[in-house]
Formats: structure tokens, C-alpha cells, sequence
């Protein structure tokens, strides 16, 4: 059976306080608004890295692994300052949690997702991620969805 498509958006994580989440249609451009900030795509070569949906127990998405192949930003290291991100530097990823939950499953979160991706950093020196979410299953979108408008 071949998997069916759900969605052509994109997952962007907009790292602040607390992290910021929203979908986008398809892939952004290069440059995009959003609310009051532009974000301009950070360039890069070659291949960023690659990515796993970190999942708890009731294999719901609670979070993000990004591999990355090298550093692509010198600002990215900064990232673990906050409160919902955890890195491993030895290892080279960072974990982002998009709610309080961090207690997640390694058997149902080793996707090693090489979908589109990007960087993109504001005028203002804000961070935001962009990630490929045409791999979810209906059932995992729609969780996303319901708790992007509960959280």
C-alpha cells in the first residue's frame, strides 16, 4: 500500500521564549513575513542535516532531533539557552520540544527525515525552522493541529 500524502505544508518552529509554531503552505521563499518580523533564508551549500519527529508513548509528536551535518550558523549554538531545546554536541544534534512533555520514545522517534528544511533569521536576529511534515500521517497531523490551538 502506498502511503498517501496529507499535507504540502511545512512545520515552522519559531525559536523564542518559548517556541512558536506554525504551518505554512507549502515551502517558504527565500524571504517571508511573518506578523511584524521578515525572515531571510540562511544559505548553505550542501545538505543541512537530517531531522527524526520525537514521539511519546502514545506516538503523538512532541518534539523535533535535527542532525546537523556541519555548523551552519554560528548563532544555532546559542539555541540551547532555552529552556526547551537540548543539545548533544558531541553527538552534533539539537532536541527541540514543542510543549512540556520531553519524555518521548526512541523506537517510534528515529524517522531520519531528509525532507526539505531551511534556516532562516530575521531583521530583528530571530530564529526560525523550517521542516517537511509530507511524511505525517493524517492522525499526526491533525494532533499537531489540535494541539497548536490548545498550547
Amino acid at each position: 500500500m502506498i502511503d498517501e500524502k496529507y499535507t504540502e505544508e511545512t512545520l515552522l518552529i519559531f525559536l523564542k521564549s518559548h517556541p512558536e509554531l506554525s504551518l505554512y503552505p507549502d515551502f517558504p521563499p527565500k524571504t517571508f513575513r511573518f506578523g511584524e518580523d521578515t525572515f531571510h533564508q540562511v544559505k548553505t551549500d550542501r545538505w543541512q542535516g537530517f531531522y527524526d519527529w520525537l514521539r511519546d508513548e502514545t506516538e503523538n509528536i512532541i518534539g523535533l532531533r535535527y542532525w546537523l551535518f556541519e555548523k551552519i550558523d554560528p548563532r544555532l549554538p546559542l539555541l540551547t539557552s532555552l529552556p526547551y531545546i537540548n543539545s548533544d554536541q558531541e553527538e552534533g544534534f539539537i532536541e527541540i520540544y514543542f510543549f512540556d512533555s520531553r519524555s518521548y520514545v526512541q523506537a517510534n522517534s528515529d524517522d531520519q527525515d531528509f525532507g526539505n528544511q531551511g534556516i532562516f533569521l530575521s531583521d530583528q536576529g530571530l530564529i526560525a525552522l523550517a521542516f517537511d511534515i509530507s511524511t505525517f500521517t493524517k492522525a499526526e497531523l491533525d494532533a499537531l493541529k489540535q494541539s497548536m490551538q490548545v498550547g
